[in-house]
């Protein structure tokens, strides 16, 4: 890649970025090095000279709108990875849009380009940097994926952005003749190789008003801000324990429009998370962990099972009225047979209660896997107490481990929310109430 100067003042800080020319010949992309007082028809006029062969004057475009001349480079918070795309004038293709004249005007806050002391930020969670960062929104055509789209107006919410071609413009590239437009995020960090490092979390603002974390009352930046009627704020250590502690607890919510996700702790309705991508602030291990449990409540609300062997777990959805099991390993399980109504070993006739009863002993039936979360609990109490402390759940498409240390005997499945009798091991009726509520 060539590489270009603006001519700059002496100790004067430099900033880097790349400059696309769209011309008859294709396109070509420099480098350029800049100062900071430098305007966008200083880049012009280099251009003009290492290009002669270019009709001048030249248009500038960047995030969906033409630049004016007189705009200080510094103002668009440029860096190595951004790009300013440079056509010739020519006859230009219509577009609603005025040209961006920096300061003077605010119609392009949406576009991140104003540079204010305090404002608002996009953001987004970087795999590169594995956290929440802040994001740069940028703008390019749907069909060729070239930068050099301007926009029939500016974005005026999110759904503007997160839903590819509700917005119209035109593309100036010459031989395309597209008006969808595609947003895209990139990690405001580092400079971003591909966009599909980094996911938008638009939940996630910067926190103007320094508002208290409804949890812990700290001020904290950046905040995730519930989509509740009272907008309520938590910080983000806040939110990761307090997604860790439920899904702990089995208690996020299963939506059928949008997943396995969680409302604000204020039980606001209407509070949920719409993108479940936030809970990728949770780390890999937990991130995983949401998915797995996300995967087991659906499989559970669409009256499947689980397979019971050791380290499987395949969320399976059998056909009605059929109890002869095969764990595919085409869809990716383990292979294994079995009774889709005792979990036992695949076979003719009637289930066998005691088999049942006594799975745990059993070294002739599969077991029920143990989670590492179980199984760290098991560790910590009494060998010899264990077999009284812990049972399956009865619910024979559930069966997850649970361990009773005190309480009633009033139990309630954390995964498939069963009300049961620890004593009887069936569901929780008035004889149960009556006759052992407390043992």
């Amino acid at each position: 890649m060539k590489k270009w100067w603006l001519q700059t003042k002496e100790n004067m800080e430099s900033i880097h970025t790349q400059v696309s020319i769209n011309s008859d010949k294709g396109d070509e992309t420099f480098e350029i090095e800049f100062s900071k007082d430098s305007c966008v028809s200083d880049v012009k006029n280099v251009i003009g000279i290492k290009q002669p062969h270019l009709s001048y004057p030249l248009r500038v475009i960047f995030s969906g709108i033409e630049l004016e001349d007189s705009i200080e480079l510094k103002e668009l918070e440029l860096s190595e990875s951004s790009v300013l795309h440079v056509l010739q004038r020519g006859p230009s293709k219509p577009s609603d849009i005025h040209q961006f004249q920096g300061n003077r005007q605010t119609g392009a806050v949406g576009l991140n380009i104003i540079a204010l002391k305090e404002r608002p930020r996009y953001y987004v969670h970087c795999k590169i940097c594995d956290s929440v960062q802040p994001g740069k929104l940028r703008v390019r055509c749907f069909k060729c994926k070239k930068g050099t789209f301007l926009l029939s107006r500016e974005p005026n919410a999110w759904e503007d952005v997160l839903v590819t071609g509700r917005l119209e413009g035109t593309c100036q590239t010459k031989d395309c003749d597209n008006t969808r437009t595609e947003f895209y995020f990139k990690c405001a960090n580092h400079a971003t190789p591909s966009e599909e490092n980094v996911v938008v979390l638009n939940c996630i603002k910067t926190n103007i008003d320094e508002t208290q974390c409804i949890t812990c009352a700290e001020i904290s930046n950046p905040i995730l801000v519930f989509q509740c009627d009272k907008s309520h704020v938590m910080c983000l250590d806040c939110f990761k324990t307090y997604a860790v502690t439920s899904l702990d607890e089995r208690s996020f919510i299963h939506s059928q429009n949008i997943g396995y996700t969680l409302q604000c702790p204020a039980g606001c309705e209407g509070s949920v998370i719409i993108d479940v991508h936030h809970f990728r602030i949770l780390g890999d291990e937990q991130y995983e962990k949401y998915k797995r449990f996300g995967a087991e409540e659906y499989v559970m609300k669409a009256n499947g099972l689980l397979c019971p062997a050791p380290g499987c777990g395949a969320g399976l959805l059998p056909e009605e009225g059929i109890s002869d099991i095969i764990c595919s390993k085409v869809a990716g399980g383990c292979g294994l047979r079995f009774c889709k109504n005792c979990l036992q070993s695949s076979h003719e006739g009637e289930c066998d209660s005691s088999l049942q009863s006594d799975r745990l002993k059993s070294s002739h039936y599969p077991k029920r896997p143990i989670s590492q979360e179980d199984r760290a609990t098991v560790d910590m109490l009494n060998r010899e107490q264990t077999e009284n402390l812990t049972k399956h759940c009865p619910n024979n498409k559930c069966k997850v481990l649970i361990h009773k240390l005190d309480g009633c005997m009033h139990m309630i499945c954390s995964r498939c929310k069963l009300d049961w009798c620890w004593v009887c091991e069936k569901p929780w009726d008035i004889y149960c109430q009556s006759d052992h509520w407390f043992g």
